[in-house]
């Protein structure tokens, strides 16, 4: 069985959206204590009937089905116009209001599917009626359907909302128990978070002064002036007996209230998080009683009279200034700031925030989110304080904060952490081979849809600039490009004329190839990624390598390139200690943040596991993404763990793509994959990396921008 009350009765409609209204009717309820039926009752002690009795503390429920349904009968026929349905939290989406003169043939007077709880007043076109329905086909919780009331009117005679006159957001109050004449209070005056709330005589102190502020949706939350603390259940607690304490204002359900009036000046306050009621311990009444929630029962010990606290007209003292300022987040346009409460002599009425000297806003907590900023531009910040006397306090001390870059949108792979994502916002992991495109021309359109039928989803493409052999044009590129995308294959590109080289020229003159072709690249972000140069740097050195990297990126940027950038380690590819030292220089010089790094793990970086692993980790360490660029079953100095790297690459969630397809030199044909360009049969390596425990075809997923995922 649920907890008897999980929300309190929805509150009906706000005036000017301020005054807290209590739940009334000026009209004749032509269903009170009618006959009334339903489709099922959750238990006997929720029939339809107490639907129906005019008590807001009573309710029917039915069983956790769709769909159900609750009726009266009025008597006999007569012209209505009007129902009013008070739903508990067990509400209906989707439901319809009938009316019939036999209980056998239904007419529908009004229907939504858009239904969100509270109080709904529906007027409907005058008609005759001896019956009257709601027929619910659609639950909007887990629950059944609930009702606190159901009230039916005659034509002519329309509900009305009036608003208690006393109670207005913004203002301050006491709160005085009924049953004691003591007041709501933060035990001595505390402006700790938890500290207790109790009941004590009242002493004219802050700490017994309560701001109500509407959050919206018939709720409010209540500030201590002695702390600009909020009024909450401990714990988002929902048992019987739960402490209530004060705490930071942060928007959570616990510390949000429904004030519900009572008559004679006294409300019950609903805590949102549970819909149990504010209750003092016992119903005792001696200073210093616990306050906690309980269960709605209607008792003195529940109710609550609110008293406006209004400032002395001598009150010339100002709050104390606002300590602690602080930025908790920023965007590109937007810097949101929090402060430690001011404390007054008589209460803290609000703060105004301030922008240099302009003033652009008041806030009620100790919060305020700055708007309509420019990016990347230095802000100072204060506030101040101020009391119902209008006296204001100095300000706090100064916050200098500088907005974000601008932001950018995401057209195609991107990088968040260690993670490759693609344009949809799935994380790829690569699992592919390489080819030597511009060793094999003409063997691309047997070579890549072979590949394809692997399993891969990733090629890397072996290009020229022109330095070492035949430049590659801008057509053959665009070409390339097209063939992978019809065989569902992100393509790498790569210019291999760098190898092994440590000059910035070598460097340079590749970055201006890609700015030469980069009509290829602008436009397929989310089916290319930029391997800028293929081993750029032979010494093992990671600073040089990094200086390298940092002056390029921006280029490449800057000339409109915006794909994913690829970056092989120092060292031919086999020094990964040049990623995990300046990889995070590396990463930074890219304005858009969406650079990876390779290792080629051949007979140094990948000769056993823990060598694998170490270099694996030392990078994921570093928050980057990397990828196994290249990698075989043996190289020429020595043996390669490949079976390391392909579980470990697995585990962490970690791209690797084999070296090569085929074509490899005399003495280095133990690194070709497949026996022919079609693959009709493949190698030692290629078993082992295509249809190995951890190989191509049982770890590839397609990029989703293929599969539709």
């Amino acid at each position: 069985m649920r907890k008897l009350l999980a929300y309190a009765m929805m509150i009906s409609l706000l005036v000017s959206g301020l005054l807290i209204p209590a739940k009334a009717s000026a009209a004749t309820n032509l269903a009170l204590n009618r006959p009334a039926a339903s489709s099922s009752n959750e238990d006997t002690g929720k029939t339809a009937a107490l639907a129906f009795d005019g008590n807001s503390s009573t309710r029917w429920s039915s069983v956790y089905s769709d769909p159900q349904w609750i009726s009266v009968d009025l008597g006999s026929a007569i012209a209505i116009s009007g129902v009013m349905l008070n739903w508990e939290v067990a509400y209906g989406k989707a439901y319809s209001i009938q009316t019939s003169l036999d209980n056998s043939t239904w007419t529908t007077v009004y229907s939504t599917t858009t239904g969100d709880g509270g109080i709904d007043n529906i007027s409907i076109s005058s008609r005759d009626a001896r019956y009257v329905r709601m027929n619910g086909t659609q639950r909007g919780t887990s629950y059944g359907y609930s009702l606190w009331d159901f009230e039916v009117y005659a034509s002519g005679d329309t509900p009305t909302n009036p608003v208690d006159p006393g109670l207005v957001s913004g203002k301050v109050y006491t709160l005085t128990a009924a049953h004691s004449g003591k007041n709501l209070d933060v035990d001595g005056g505390s402006t700790a978070d938890g500290a207790n709330v109790q009941q004590l005589s009242d002493n004219g102190k802050a700490q017994q002064q309560w701001k109500v502020v509407d959050v919206g949706g018939g709720y409010y939350k209540l500030l201590a002036q002695s702390s600009g603390k909020a009024l909450e259940v401990a714990g988002a607690a929902t048992y019987d007996g739960a402490n209530v304490q004060q705490w930071t204002d942060n928007e959570q359900t616990n510390q949000q209230w429904q004030i519900i009036s009572l008559g004679s000046g006294n409300y019950k306050l609903i805590s949102r998080a549970s819909g149990k009621a504010l209750d003092v311990v016992g119903g005792y009444t001696y200073d210093g009683a616990n306050v906690q929630q309980w269960s709605d029962n209607g008792n003195a010990q529940q109710k609550w009279k609110f008293t406006e606290v209004t400032a002395p007209t001598n009150d010339t003292k100002a709050p104390t200034a606002p300590a602690n300022l602080a930025s908790s987040a920023k965007t590109d346009t937007a810097v949101s700031l929090t402060w430690s409460a001011s404390t007054d002599n008589v209460g803290v009425t609000g703060y105004e925030i301030y922008n240099g000297t302009t003033k652009v806003g008041t806030s009620t907590t100790t919060s305020y989110t700055v708007t309509a900023l420019t990016a990347n531009t230095t802000y100072s910040f204060a506030v101040k304080a101020y009391d119902a006397a209008g006296n204001v306090s100095a300000a706090s001390v100064s916050l200098s904060v500088t907005t974000n870059a601008p932001a950018v949108t995401n057209t195609g792979f991107y990088i968040k952490g260690t993670t490759l994502y693609d344009a949809n916002g799935n994380p790829f992991v690569m699992r592919g081979i390489n080819h030597a495109y511009t060793w094999y021309k003409g063997q691309e359109s047997v070579a890549i849809p072979a590949i394809a039928k692997t399993g891969a989803n990733t090629v890397r493409l072996v290009l020229s600039d022109g330095q070492q052999w035949t430049k590659d044009s801008l057509s053959a590129l665009q070409s390339l490009i097209a063939l992978c995308e019809q065989n569902k294959l992100i393509a790498i590109v790569e210019v291999h004329d760098g190898t092994g080289s440590d000059s910035q020229t070598v460097l340079d003159n590749i970055a201006n190839y890609w700015i030469e072709m980069k009509s290829a690249l602008i436009g397929k972000e989310k089916t290319v990624i930029l391997n800028i140069a293929n081993e750029w740097y032979g010494t093992w050195n990671g600073a040089n390598w990094a200086a390298g990297y940092k002056s390029v990126i921006p280029k490449l940027r800057n000339a409109g390139i915006k794909n994913t950038i690829m970056v092989d380690a120092a060292g031919w590819g086999q020094y990964p200690q040049s990623i995990a030292d300046y990889g995070t220089e590396v990463f930074n010089a890219d304005p858009q943040k969406n650079t990876m790094f390779s290792i080629h793990m051949y007979e140094y970086a990948g000769a056993n596991a823990s060598t694998v692993k170490s270099n694996i980790d030392s990078v994921l360490n570093k928050n980057l993404a990397v990828v196994i660029g290249e990698f075989g079953i043996k190289h020429t100095n020595g043996d390669v763990d490949e079976a390391t790297i392909m579980s470990y690459s697995q585990e962490k969630g970690v791209g690797y793509l084999g070296w090569s397809w085929k074509g490899n030199g005399s003495g280095l044909e133990y690194l070709d994959m497949s026996n022919d360009w079609a693959g009709t049969s493949y190698t030692e390596q290629g078993n082992a990396i295509i249809n190995g425990t951890n190989g191509i075809k049982a770890t590839s997923k397609l990029a989703t921008v293929f599969s539709g995922g």
